[in-house]
């Protein structure tokens, strides 16, 4: 299983290095639920957290 890190940073990568943090913390928030719906486990360990201000978030 990999860590919210290593997920964050292979986004980034994959999107030529720059990221604001609100696009990561929603594309970590998708990937995280695509894992679960496809293959039944979470692709990261750490819990996501909704914050009114700011939607989905990884503390």
């Amino acid at each position: 299983m990999a860590s919210v890190v290593d997920v964050a940073q292979h986004i980034i990568e994959r999107l030529g290095g720059e990221v604001e943090p609100e696009k990561l913390h929603c594309l970590l928030y998708y990937c995280q639920a695509w894992h679960l719906v496809a293959h039944g486990t979470p692709l990261f360990p750490e819990q996501m957290q909704v914050w009114p201000a700011f939607g989905q978030q990884e503390p």
